[in-house]
């Protein structure tokens, strides 16, 4: 199709018609029968034969306009994102996790020299102790699959926890600087510790002392809670549950039916419980995972 909004044949170039019903080229194939204008013409008369399938769920006599499976999976990604984001709203709360909150960390920090230098401590030194710092602000995630062990999101968390602080060690004259970003801790439910991917079951349960010289950016814990608990940008819930799940419908992404995931019922039932009160943050549990190739 031209600029213009008219049609025209990729064979012949002329307007009002595309290759598929271009009696130029079906001329040239009656002509001789054996050329390479016959060949693709053959090829367009077989490719009529074959049903039309729905690019999405991939059966026939529908499009992806009036699939109803992408209607019912949109439906589920939009419900499934309502709830994940008001149990990770409601988290936030319990957790006391807003500005000011005092974080302890499992990641490396610099110590402070006499001198005014600094010296890097890892977590791997023996003189490690897990520092702390204030909380300072929070980027809200993108999407709710970061809660299903099921996604590539999973073990790939879009959620920033910025924190700073420089802050006195044991009482003595040892100041150490901590100036970091971390990620969405393991939480039960919200954010599994075990999950499935192509490597096959994935476990990333919290270790005493993480392996990384570096630290473990989901492992950290509230020590004192902040009074005022941040909120997430205004109809966050709602809003980008739609607007998530009209990215990943989206017909340009290519996402099909077997693209789609959705929480368990078991997973699903827990949050709403956590949701509704019926249950406390510490009765959250994890979804069981399970090998599809064991």
């Amino acid at each position: 199709m031209s600029w213009t909004g008219t049609v025209r044949c990729g064979h012949c170039y002329k307007s009002g018609h595309n290759i598929r019903g271009c009696d130029v080229l079906k001329a040239k194939a009656a002509a001789d029968p054996n050329s390479w204008n016959a060949d693709q013409w053959n090829k367009i008369q077989e490719s009529k034969k074959r049903p039309k399938l729905c690019s999405y769920c991939k059966e026939p006599k529908h499009t992806r306009r009036t699939c109803v499976d992408l209607k019912e999976n949109k439906e589920t990604y939009i419900a499934d994102g309502i709830l994940w984001r008001k149990a990770f709203t409601k988290w936030i709360s319990d957790k006391g996790i807003g500005p000011g909150a005092l974080i302890r960390t499992n990641t490396s920090y610099r110590m402070m020299d006499s001198d005014g230098g600094s010296t890097e401590v890892y977590t791997t030194d023996d003189s490690y102790e897990r520092p702390v710092a204030f909380l300072i602000s929070i980027r809200f995630p993108e999407s709710h699959l970061v809660g299903n062990p099921r996604s590539n999101d999973w073990s790939r968390q879009s959620c920033d926890f910025s924190l700073t602080g420089q802050i006195m060690k044991k009482g003595i004259d040892k100041k150490y600087s901590l100036k970091t970003t971390l990620l969405i801790p393991r939480i039960p439910s919200l954010n599994p510790s075990k999950g499935y991917n192509h490597w096959g079951i994935q476990d990333h349960t919290a270790a005493p002392r993480p392996i990384s010289r570096w630290g473990d950016d989901h492992l950290w814990d509230v020590i004192s809670p902040s009074p005022k608990s941040f909120q997430p940008p205004e109809n966050w819930v709602e809003d980008a549950s739609i607007y998530d799940a009209e990215q990943f419908f989206r017909t340009d992404m290519k996402n099909k039916r077997d693209d789609f995931l959705s929480f368990d019922e078991d997973h699903r039932f827990v949050m709403q419980m956590y949701v509704d009160g019926d249950i406390t943050v510490d009765q959250l549990k994890d979804p069981v995972v399970i090998d599809p190739n064991a």
